[in-house]
């Protein structure tokens, strides 16, 4: 059998799955790794997104769980990134996808922004936790709860074209549209 993406991601699922086993006490960071990869895997191969979602709940209520302490931060001046600002990250994906790229890639590009302006990314901070921002996509997306997440996603969508017109892909993708001060300056272009 050919290496693919997903037997990489099932031998590292295997290999964790054999870590936690051997673990003569429970290893939290080992634990969320091996959780997390089971959840994007179902979500990226399961016949329906939603399929993944009491997963990633759970890993959300394990990091929020009383008595957790915060993870380290590792960087300075660091923002973090909230609900409404994920939402326009994720009408910004919809945007790159609707113009040819694949969800993956387009995740990756935003998540690339938000790496440089500081944005600290749920459960990640580095560059592979694009999947966490597609994670938080999907479900936004698939559960469409009425909400100020849902409310500024739509609205957001609604608006990116009004204020890039045609090139609001090629602006997508270079430059990081969800952050306003972005957008003040691209208006003030144009």
């Amino acid at each position: 059998m050919a290496d693919t993406p997903d037997n990489d991601v099932l031998v590292r699922i295997e290999t964790l799955a054999g870590q936690i086993a051997r673990a003569k006490s429970p290893n939290p960071a080992l634990q969320r790794e091996y959780l997390e990869l089971v959840g994007h895997f179902l979500a990226d191969h399961g016949s329906h997104q939603s399929i993944a979602f009491p997963l990633l709940d759970i890993i959300e209520l394990l990091e929020h769980a009383p008595g957790t302490p915060p993870p380290p931060e590792r960087r300075t001046g660091v923002t973090e990134a909230g609900d409404e600002l994920l939402a326009k990250v994720a009408a910004v994906i919809d945007v790159l996808v609707s113009s040819g790229y694949s969800s993956d890639h387009a995740c990756q590009v935003v998540t690339r922004q938000l790496i440089a302006r500081n944005v600290q990314i749920p459960a990640g901070g580095d560059a592979r936790a694009w999947r966490n921002i597609q994670a938080w996509r999907h479900k936004l997306i698939n559960s469409k709860k009425e909400g100020v997440a849902w409310r500024v996603y739509s609205e957001f969508k609604d608006e990116l074209p009004k204020i890039y017109g045609t090139r609001l892909a090629e602006v997508a993708a270079r430059d990081a549209i969800w952050d306003r001060r972005a957008k003040r300056a691209a208006s003030a272009g144009a």
